[in-house]
């Protein structure tokens, strides 16, 4: 008895594909010339309409110079303007934590607790 692959359904591979195309300035058509495809199939790729073969997922990654993982992943990729201006409240955060870890390492120095400092009692 032969095995045989009953799945319909694939996982979805996202991608960077519209982001680089824009960074360079190509146009679909380009592209999809680039590496050998229609340009229907960048916009299907970039949709996520249709997952890349092997081959056609390193024909990209070679034409923009890049790790393949930089372009394609199993889990969506984190919006680069959030690696770049992180959140109002992410930036107060990690302030807040830095501030009171300095505090924390003053009062322990001077015998105080921080909480001195503010009027509380400690």
């Amino acid at each position: 008895m032969s095995k045989t692959n009953t799945r319909t359904d694939t996982a979805q591979i996202y991608n960077r594909l519209s982001v680089l195309r824009a960074e360079h300035g190509l146009s679909r058509q380009v592209l999809a010339d680039a590496v050998g495809v229609n340009y229907q199939t960048i916009g299907y790729l970039e949709r996520g309409d249709y997952n890349p073969s092997l081959d056609l997922a390193l024909r990209l990654a070679e034409y923009f110079e890049l790790p393949i993982e930089a372009l394609f992943a199993r889990q969506p990729f984190e919006p680069l303007s959030r690696r770049a201006y992180p959140r109002q409240e992410e930036t107060c955060c990690r302030v807040f934590a830095d501030t009171f870890a300095l505090l924390a390492l003053l009062g322990e120095r001077s015998g105080r607790w921080c909480g001195d400092w503010y009027g509380r009692p400690g």
